[in-house]
């Protein structure tokens, strides 16, 4: 998940049930740890690209295709 402003943060934990933040939180880590186990690459699509992190979580790099072969 990505939040633009403080507002739409405070929105979502307001409005948010506590199962919910913790699927988010979970899936947030597991991805995280996925990243880390892969040399710090996740790949995206079924098209191809990539994104690498930082061992803090922050993406440094990332590659996708944009061009669809139909």
């Amino acid at each position: 998940m990505i939040f633009n402003t403080m507002s739409e943060l405070v929105g979502f934990l307001s409005s948010a049930d506590s199962a919910t933040l913790v699927n988010v939180a979970a899936f947030g880590m597991d991805l995280l740890d996925l990243a880390r186990s892969n040399e710090n690459e996740i790949e995206i699509g079924e098209h191809g690209g990539f994104i690498r992190i930082d061992e803090m979580g922050y993406v440094v790099e990332e590659f996708a295709i944009d061009n669809v072969c139909e």
